[in-house]
C-alpha cells in the first residue's frame, strides 16, 4: 500500500500509511536495488499505531468532499487528499479561500481550487506561517467549487497537533464589471470600444476617467487610446483605498 526509500547514509526514513481495513499488514526492508548489503551497521524498525485525528475523513474525492468548518484537518498519511466544497451563486462572483497552516507545521500544504468539471482555477502552496493565506478567484459559472489539499511527495504526513490546518470560504459579488482582460476586449477609458480619442486643437485634452478593480491574482485590464500624429500621451493612474 506504500513504499519509501532513501540513499545510503540517511539517518532515518519515516512513513505513515492508512490501514483502511483490519487485518495483517507486512513490512519489507531491503536494499533499494537489491544488490548491496551491510553486515556491520544494523537498522532499527519502529512501528506505532494512531487514530486519524481528522474528523472530516473520508474526504479524499469530490464525491466525498466536506463543507469547511472551524475544526482542524490533517494530511495524515501517504496519498491523503483533503477535499472541501462550497457553492457560488453567480458567474463572476469572487470566491476567497483562507488556509491557515500553523507556523509550527512541518511542511507546506499544496492546494487547488477547481470547478465541478475538474478545471483548475488556481493553485499554490501555503507554507507554515502565523498569518493565514487567502486566495481569491473569479468563478466562471454558478455551482459547486472544490479545494483539494495535499502534501508534496517529499513531505512526511503527520497527525501531530502542531500540523492541524484550518480552512474557510467566503464569497462576494465581483465589483469589476468591465470585461477588458484581453487586448481584443480593450475598452476606452470611461467605457466603450471607440473611437478612443478627441481632436487635438493645441490645448490639453482629457478622456473620461476610468475606475476599476484588480480583483484576482494575475488579472490584467486593457484600455485603448488612439493617439493623433504629433500628440503627447500622458497617463496617470491613481490608487485609492477602500474605506
Amino acid at each position: 500500500i506504500a513504499s519509501s526509500q532513501s540513499d545510503g547514509g540517511a539517518d532515518s526514513i519515516q512513513t505513515t500509511v492508512h490501514a483502511v481495513n483490519p487485518g495483517t499488514y507486512f513490512i519489507q526492508v531491503a536494499d533499494a536495488h537489491n544488490v548491496n548489503f551491510d553486515a556491520t551497521n544494523a537498522y532499527k524498525l519502529t512501528v506505532d499505531y494512531a487514530v486519524d485525528p481528522d474528523s472530516h475523513e473520508p474526504n479524499d474525492t469530490m464525491a466525498l468532499a466536506k463543507v469547511s468548518d472551524s475544526k482542524p484537518g490533517w494530511i495524515a498519511y501517504l496519498g491523503d487528499l483533503d477535499v472541501f466544497k462550497t457553492t457560488a451563486a453567480n458567474a463572476g462572483d469572487l470566491l476567497t479561500v483562507t488556509l491557515t497552516n500553523p507556523a509550527a507545521a512541518s511542511a507546506d500544504i499544496n492546494y487547488e481550487i477547481q470547478s465541478s468539471s475538474g478545471a483548475v482555477l488556481y493553485q499554490n502552496a501555503a507554507p507554515p506561517s502565523a498569518t493565514p493565506l487567502s486566495t481569491t478567484a473569479s468563478v466562471p459559472a454558478p455551482g459547486t467549487y472544490y479545494v483539494t489539499l495535499t502534501y508534496a511527495k517529499t513531505s512526511v504526513p503527520t497527525h501531530s497537533p502542531s500540523d492541524g490546518y484550518t480552512l474557510s470560504f467566503s464569497s462576494q459579488t465581483n465589483p469589476d464589471t468591465v470585461p477588458n482582460h484581453t487586448l481584443a476586449s480593450a475598452v476606452c477609458p470611461g467605457g466603450g470600444t471607440g473611437p478612443c480619442s478627441m481632436a487635438f486643437t493645441g490645448t490639453d485634452i482629457k478622456l473620461p476617467t476610468q475606475m476599476s478593480y484588480i480583483t484576482v491574482p494575475g488579472q490584467r485590464d486593457f484600455y485603448r487610446v488612439d493617439v493623433m500624429s504629433g500628440a503627447a500621451l500622458v497617463l496617470q493612474v491613481s490608487l485609492t483605498s477602500a474605506p
